[in-house]
């Protein structure tokens, strides 16, 4: 996700549209509105993996799908009442996201008064197609959906894709080579499969559009169609009509489904076969899978506790769920996750290594090594220690997920107050780990955080960049930090190539320690002088 913007969501009437980068920073008061930007994240990208199930009876059920805030356990938000912002002047929310490749409008509705209604109305939803030129429109309301071609030559049109495409293609065919595991090997052919019949299509058929073309159908028209995740469905229906009808638009011979009412006229139907596999590849950028592939992990708040048994059944204890989930990937001595854990270990000095043990195959144990080589229980560290324990075996499960994780998915962590327990120097030091995992594995982190030591040390990590100028900068700075005052809109610190921010933060962050070293020194001039 490369933007994120929204109105009448929450505390905010019109949250500006802000960049999201490598390593996004929130930082501001309680209750600034930090916390209402991850929600928003959560919100979008569950509804964008939603699963649409369409009455075979009823081919117009699919006008009626909702947006629900209920159904992601880490938003918090629960009903649509608490949602809409209490100073909205109409029921209408809206979200706008860019994932770089493509960018969303969803525009919803409160249909239901009732204060225990968990969903909303989709309205209207507006995707864009960024590298092929392709805008859709799909108007809940009226049952309509819109495509807009735009003109493109033909050196626009594949070169970049294609480049993109072989690249993946070569990476994933060497992974295919060292892969051990024969499912996810399975996973790694069938994605391999899809790039090679792209690419062909891309060498075989590669047409330039001269002049703009909107087309227009209904959202409906596809009985029985049923599962999917719903805007796929809707945008399928200007898809694979080459099977139905030949390039003229004509309907093939022996083809009982070219008589169905496609709702289109034959100049339309010739132009989207001639398209067709362009569409497809378009279209799929916005499917469940796509979405799934883009993965999000929630990092919450969460307590230390000191139990030195962790049972499976506290499956609500976010250190037992971590630890199991982490016991459950099986993974070895020398692997690339377990090298991770003991790595960082060592350089947030909890110990040189750790030890997990099953008790009954319902519950475990996890010791530190430390530097005198007896193991202890984790519970016997201090709460720091127990702390940084749970984020490292957090990122090591997804460091283990290597063929979920590779820079192509793009998964982004999101880490809520991760400077928790955590005295001056090992909060900085986070960001040496934020910024490791993010060059590593390609990473993307969004942090909420009061921690001024964390923003300092993004700071000192820019300036030993060494960077000349602000193209450098622009390039090179994994960086972005966005003050939230009390009141008014979120604001971007801006970054110099020496580490320094342009702008100021409001005051109650960066200024407080300065503050209170300054009434010191006054106390001690006075009592100087008496």
């Amino acid at each position: 996700m490369k933007q994120i913007g929204f109105k009448n969501f929450r505390k905010f009437e019109n949250f500006p549209t802000i960049e999201l980068g490598d390593i996004t920073i929130l930082v501001g008061g309680n209750n600034a509105g930090k916390s209402t930007v991850v929600k928003a994240i959560l919100l979008i990208t569950e509804f964008l993996k939603t699963t649409a199930f369409v009455n075979e009876d009823d081919d117009s059920a699919i006008l009626n799908n909702r947006f629900y805030f209920d159904k992601n356990y880490y938003a918090h938000i629960g009903t649509v009442s608490r949602a809409i912002c209490n100073t909205a002047k109409d029921k209408e929310l809206k979200f706008y996201t860019n994932f770089g490749d493509c960018s969303i409008s969803i525009t919803l509705y409160q249909d239901d008064d009732s204060a225990n209604a968990t969903n909303a109305f989709i309205r209207e939803v507006e995707l864009k197609d960024l590298n092929r030129g392709i805008d859709y429109y799909l108007d809940f309301t009226k049952d309509l959906l819109r495509a807009k071609f735009q003109p493109r030559s033909l050196e626009e049109q594949p070169n970049e894709e294609r480049t993109k495409a072989e690249k993946e293609l070569k990476e994933l065919r060497s992974q295919k080579r060292k892969e051990k595991d024969l499912s996810k090997k399975a996973e790694l052919s069938d994605r391999i499969r899809d790039l090679n019949s792209y690419l062909r299509y891309v060498k075989k058929q590669n047409k330039a559009i001269s002049e703009p073309r909107v087309i227009e159908t209904t959202i409906t028209g596809y009985r029985g169609m049923v599962g999917g995740p719903l805007l796929e469905m809707c945008l399928y229906r200007l898809i694979g009509l080459e099977q139905y009808f030949d390039t003229n638009g004509e309907p093939k011979p022996n083809r009982k489904e070219s008589k169905k009412n496609f709702n289109l006229t034959k100049e339309d139907i010739a132009f989207l076969v001639q398209y067709g596999n362009p569409l497809f590849h378009s279209i799929s950028m916005f499917d469940g899978f796509d979405f799934h592939m883009r993965r999000y992990e929630y990092i919450y708040a969460h307590s230390a506790n000191q139990m030195i048994i962790y049972n499976s059944k506290d499956s609500n204890d976010y250190l037992v769920k971590t630890i199991h989930e982490f016991a459950n990937m099986r993974i070895k001595p020398g692997e690339l996750a377990n090298r991770f854990v003991k790595e960082w270990m060592q350089k947030f000095e909890i110990g040189t290594d750790y030890r997990l043990k099953s008790v009954g195959g319902e519950a475990h144990t996890l010791e530190i090594k430390d530097n005198s080589n007896n193991y202890v229980y984790l519970a016997d560290k201090g709460m720091g220690s127990i702390q940084l324990m749970i984020l490292l075996l957090r990122l090591a499960t997804f460091i283990g997920k290597r063929h979920e994780v590779s820079r192509r998915n793009n998964i982004t962590i999101m880490v809520e107050e991760p400077e928790q327990n955590l005295h001056p120097k090992l909060q900085s030091e986070l960001m040496d780990l934020f910024v490791y995992l993010n060059k590593e594995y390609g990473f993307r982190f969004i942090i909420e955080t009061h921690s001024e030591y964390m923003v300092r040390k993004s700071q000192v990590i820019v300036g030993d960049y060494n960077l000349k100028t602000e193209e450098d900068l622009e390039k090179n700075n994994p960086f972005m930090v966005y003050y939230f005052p009390e009141k008014g809109e979120p604001y971007k610190m801006k970054y110099t190539t020496s580490g320094l921010f342009e702008n100021d933060f409001d005051t109650g962050f960066f200024d407080e320690a300065t503050r209170h070293q300054l009434k010191l020194l006054q106390n001690k001039r006075r009592n100087t002088n008496v």
